[in-house]
């Protein structure tokens, strides 16, 4: 019996789950003088908006994550 070919979403799994992600934002920040914010707030300033366009709704009591 013949196995299906591996689609790129299970490739893309098995090759990156696991792995730190690397980023470099030297060349942004010296170069073209660009600033960051802290990743924590703009996790919850997209879920804000998210709620307040009714794209996600809120659960009566989180169990798995709380933000900051």
């Amino acid at each position: 019996m013949l196995r299906n070919p591996i689609t790129e979403q299970q490739e893309w799994m098995l090759h990156n789950v696991g792995r730190s992600a690397s980023v470099d934002t030297s060349r942004a920040r010296e170069g073209l003088g660009v600033s960051f914010r802290d990743p924590r707030y703009s996790v919850v300033d997209t879920v804000s908006y998210l709620r307040s366009a009714n794209a996600i709704k809120p659960v009566a009591s989180p169990t798995s994550c709380t933000l900051l």
